[in-house]
């Protein structure tokens, strides 16, 4: 019975120790995170687009996108360079726009943004010897909040951060009860869209060039600030409608598309 009792008392006697040494140690890494930036993002996405459709019951003419997103407030990161974490393409190697995960650090992720979504549509309709053109609506033309947006500033290898706007479609209005705006824009809706946007080499995310590792630690406040400009032109649909469906395949569009971010880091401590 003695030796039952003693060793039901050293069984618990060592429980509670590993649980002080686990609490103290998940204590540990929780303090050894330290912030060591606040981080302010902005940009703004611009495609100013044609459309030429010599059909009767054709559009023709020009407009425009216009996105400006900031984050919804700023945030506190720890930048810094990890020489061992997985870079692009197999590389070692990268920067890291940190953020605390699990007891350790992980990538930052997508954050809540705010900011405007501007359209404009100065097409006008060839009509045709019958009368029967239904020109498209514009009533959802103008300017309108962004609802449930999000951006992202992350490390890509050695030299670069990239950078995305996230949960907006350009051709969507209505927040949660989303539904296709009435107001034509350009063939592209998507930030990231790197086929009109540009950025393939980073999946259509923004690429920033940072500055040195040296430079950027005697910083206190860092901007990286990431910009890309693409022109591009294509066949596409009128979709003006006249009592019969689509009638136009023989239209060409152009898509002039600027993307900008600014990344500032401002040091903690």
């Amino acid at each position: 019975m003695f030796r039952s009792r003693a060793a039901r008392a050293t069984l618990v006697a060592l429980v509670g120790a590993g649980a002080i040494l686990l609490a103290t140690s998940a204590h540990a890494m929780r303090r050894h995170f330290v912030y060591t930036h606040r981080l302010v993002i902005t940009g703004s996405y611009v495609d100013n687009w044609t459309i030429k459709d010599p059909d009767p019951c054709g559009l023709n003419g020009s407009g425009s996108v216009t996105v400006h997103f900031q984050l919804a407030k700023p945030t506190k990161v720890k930048l810094y360079y990890d020489k061992y974490h997985g870079g692009y393409n197999g590389s070692i190697g990268s920067w890291v726009v940190g953020w605390p995960v699990g007891g350790g650090v992980g990538d930052m992720p997508q954050q809540p943004a705010k900011g405007t979504l501007s359209l404009v549509d100065n097409t006008v309709w060839t009509p045709d010897s019958y009368g029967d053109c239904q020109p498209p609506s514009k009533a959802d033309c103008g300017q309108s909040a962004l609802r449930q947006a999000r951006t992202v500033v992350e490390g890509h290898g050695q030299h670069l951060l990239v950078a995305n706007l996230l949960n907006v479609s350009f051709n969507q209005v209505g927040g949660k009860a989303a539904r296709y705006a009435r107001c034509r824009i350009g063939e592209t809706y998507l930030f990231d869209d790197f086929g009109y946007a540009g950025g393939r080499a980073t999946g259509g995310d923004l690429p920033m060039p940072i500055t040195s590792r040296p430079r950027a630690a005697k910083r206190r406040v860092l901007r990286v600030v990431g910009s890309l400009h693409k022109h591009t032109a294509s066949s596409c649909y009128s979709n003006s409608r006249s009592a019969s469906p689509l009638r136009s395949t023989s239209a060409t569009c152009t898509d002039d598309v600027t993307r900008k971010v600014t990344a500032t880091f401002t040091r903690i401590r």
